[in-house]
């Protein structure tokens, strides 16, 4: 030690020294590594619950953005199909209404020609019956002269101009 004192170190100096040192270090880490040291294991473990949690609202997000798009593709499909059955009863129903007219345009076509039909045979019948009504009071009346042919045919002229108003 004497070695040491040579050198102008003193061992008790050093000693007390070490013992401060250890002190300090024994301070220091019993009122701040060891509570900071806890306070970033607590922090960590909170950080990663919350990691963990966020992964299961992520998980179950998910899971009902999933539902949701299923429910919605349903729904469109229903749509869909409820879409085109409106359209193949409104086409149905166009066809029926068509059919219907066609009917009825047929009805009142086929009903016109039978009333023309009547109309023209009933007008050919009374022009038939003015027609021998003239004829026979002309020739009537140039049968009652007894005249000639010439004579004849002239007063059967006059009688169908006086006849015919």
């Amino acid at each position: 030690m004497e070695g040491l004192a040579k050198l102008g170190i003193n061992w008790m100096g050093v000693l007390i020294y070490f013992i401060n040192t250890g002190f300090i270090l024994y301070i220091i880490n019993r009122f701040a590594i060891k509570p900071i040291a806890s306070w970033a294991e607590k922090r960590r473990d909170a950080i990663a619950s919350n990691i963990n949690a966020i992964e299961h609202l992520k998980e179950d997000f998910a899971i009902e953005i999933e539902k949701e798009r299923s429910e919605n593709m349903k729904k469109i499909e229903s749509l869909e199909k409820n879409m085109n059955d409106s359209k193949i009863k409104a086409e149905e129903e166009a066809r029926k209404i068509i059919n219907d007219a066609n009917a009825q345009k047929n009805s009142i076509i086929t009903k016109a020609y039978s009333e023309v039909d009547m109309i023209k045979k009933q007008t050919l019948e009374s022009l038939e019956e003015e027609l021998l009504d003239r004829v026979t009071k002309v020739v009537l009346t140039a049968l009652r002269t007894n005249s000639t042919p010439e004579k004849t045919v002239t007063i059967i002229r006059q009688q169908w101009k006086e006849r015919n108003y």
